[in-house]
């Protein structure tokens, strides 16, 4: 792929998603970097391999793009500069209140939030507890096991013959 090639397929790439500006200002950036590295003594072939698929570029820049895109939205929502953001005329801060003041009437506790860390917290115990009363009954199995294996020839007797069922018995 050349030089031309390359640039095509870019400004193919980012057709219908960014402006034409924008376009312009990324192949005039690729076609000096190109230029650039040739004036250092590398081939044009080679400077293109470097670069790697232009679609794959594109989709690069369309992907920061749009994140700037959403940051600048979110920058200028907040910033009340706009129609219904002041202070004036903050929808937002009345449906705020409102959920806050009907919880409040409903007997319901608003945390603001923290709803979902409360009933991971919740989960965790319960999960801890069910997990320690289990290990806690084996435990205890496990001590009662050797207490009958110990004390004397027929508790080994029937130790063994346990493990000798539990295992698998006789095959047949």
């Amino acid at each position: 792929m050349n030089r031309e090639e390359f640039l095509k397929v870019l400004k193919d790439s980012l057709t219908m998603s960014l402006e034409k500006d924008a376009i312009n200002d990324q192949l005039d950036y690729y076609d000096k970097y190109i230029s650039d590295e040739i004036k250092k003594g590398r081939s044009e072939k080679e400077v293109i391999e470097e670069l790697g698929d232009p679609r794959l570029i594109a989709k690069t820049i369309k992907t920061v793009n749009q994140s700037n895109d959403a940051i600048e939205s979110n920058n200028y929502q907040n910033s009340g500069n706009s129609y219904g953001n002041g202070s004036y005329n903050d929808s937002n801060d009345y449906s705020e209140k409102n959920r806050n003041y009907n919880n409040e009437r409903s007997g319901k506790v608003f945390y603001g939030g923290t709803n979902g860390t409360i009933g991971c917290v919740i989960a965790g115990l319960v999960i801890f507890i069910i997990v320690y009363g289990i290990l806690s009954f084996m435990g205890r199995l496990a001590y009662g096991i050797g207490e009958l294996a110990f004390s004397g020839p027929l508790g080994l007797l029937l130790v063994v013959g346990l493990f000798w069922l539990l295992l698998g018995g006789r095959r047949r």
